[in-house]
């Protein structure tokens, strides 16, 4: 094998320039090292060729890496709406904030695994997280629980075609809120699809699990839309 030459110069691609140099050199020290003052014996002409090939083994390593990482790893993810960037990695958005009778809420929301997931937190540390994608495909609403040390809070995701929430609770409390539309820069930050709209009715106590409020979804002209009721007995 002969050492590389002018002509095998790749002037387009640096990094395999830089390697003919390096290759060009390690050949120059191999034959002023082993070059005997006589014709060397054949056993030794056998045993400088192990040693070339492990320079050009080490060579190719450098290089494998360097391209194989050019390609980000999640670009063949089922559930990855936009291949430049992993959902799974994504922090979750704000969609809102707001304050009960007597503490602060902030509703986030994300993706995991396919699933639009929000998220309830409380200030006096309450979070409830719950996961969802049943909304808008096969229901108008979809609902969930969080409670803090004083208020107790229901919120969820709704159709667009959803625009206001009832809740009416064991006790004979009634609350209500307006559905929100997610602010789309927003939602295009944390990956999650706008094709739906949230809320968060707040209640002036906590909620009690054995007594689940009745909550109904309406459209703009009052019809109901959805609704969840507790199991009777």
């Amino acid at each position: 094998m002969r050492p590389p030459t002018e002509e095998d110069r790749f002037e387009d691609l640096p990094v395999l320039e830089e390697l003919r140099v390096s290759l060009a050199q390690a050949y120059a020290r191999e034959e002023a090292l082993t070059a005997p003052a006589a014709e060397p014996s054949a056993s030794r002409r056998r045993w400088r060729w192990p040693r070339r090939l492990l320079i050009l083994a080490g060579a190719t390593a450098v290089l494998v890496p360097s391209a194989v990482a050019t390609k980000p790893w999640w670009a063949e993810a089922p559930d990855t709406i936009d291949p430049s960037f992993p959902l799974e990695s994504r922090k979750p958005v704000i969609l809102g904030e707001g304050s009960g009778p007597q503490e602060a809420w902030q509703i986030t929301a994300s993706v995991r695994r396919g699933e639009r997931c929000l998220a309830l937190n409380v200030s006096g540390g309450s979070e409830s997280v719950s996961c969802d994608a049943t909304v808008p495909q096969r229901r108008d609403l979809s609902i969930s629980f969080g409670s803090g040390r004083r208020d107790g809070f229901v919120y969820g995701a709704s159709s667009t075609q959803v625009v206001e929430v009832r809740v009416r609770t064991a006790t004979g409390e009634e609350a209500v809120a307006r559905t929100q539309a997610p602010d789309a820069d927003t939602l295009g930050k944390g990956g999650v699809p706008r094709d739906f709209r949230w809320f968060v009715v707040v209640l002036p106590e906590p909620i009690d699990p054995t007594q689940q409020p009745s909550i109904v979804g309406y459209d703009a002209q009052g019809k109901a839309v959805d609704s969840f009721r507790p199991r009777a007995g």
